[in-house]
């Protein structure tokens, strides 16, 4: 299994996805790049679908970013950043008292 800091560094945020793009339209255009291994559209409301693309390295995503502004059939400009992790913060195990 791969490290989780491998797996980041080939993931790719996706901004301003067409709501009517097919999930399989936008991976056939990220293949292009590089192995796709996971595509996620997150869609809902008035504004623009956004997504994720994990690809099997980190080289698809330098050479998508380095080649920015990334355009979708030569009219939609999507907003490619590299994926940004958070931070988990760590549950305290201490015991704690319960009211009485």
């Amino acid at each position: 299994m791969e490290k989780p800091s491998a797996q980041v560094a080939g993931r790719l945020f996706v901004g301003n996805i067409p709501h009517d793009l097919k999930k399989t339209e936008l991976m056939e255009f990220f293949e292009w790049f590089g192995t796709v291994l996971d595509l996620k559209i997150i869609s809902g409301g008035k504004h623009p679908n956004f997504g994720f693309v994990v690809f099997d390295n980190s080289e698809p995503v330098q050479k998508i970013l380095s080649s920015r502004p990334i355009w979708l059939f030569d009219d939609v400009r999507l907003n490619v950043e590299k994926k940004k992790t958070r931070e988990v913060k760590r549950r305290d195990a201490r015991p704690r008292p319960r009211a009485p």
